[in-house]
């Protein structure tokens, strides 16, 4: 299985953000979206992992947590074959 290491703008409530929004950041309806609040990576690619990183401010923090958590998965050994 890939592993899959996303960053993902987010609402205040913690829910994913996918409405259009305009150059200041604010949503472009905002009868639909209360806007974005930040950014948090997570990985979805391994099923023994559920790894959440914290919900930062700016993208390149959360960019940041996904990288490092990135090798973190490049340095677990490999499993043992029999």
């Amino acid at each position: 299985m890939r592993l899959a290491i996303t960053t993902q703008a987010v609402h205040a409530d913690g829910s994913v953000c996918t409405h259009p929004t305009a150059p200041t950041g604010k949503p472009r309806d905002p009868a639909t979206c209360t806007g974005r609040r930040g950014y948090v990576a997570a990985c979805s690619g391994s099923p023994d992992c559920t790894w959440t990183g914290e919900r930062r401010g700016m993208r390149t923090l959360a960019d940041d947590d996904r990288k490092a958590h990135r090798d973190h998965h490049a340095q677990a050994p490999a499993p043992a074959t029999a």
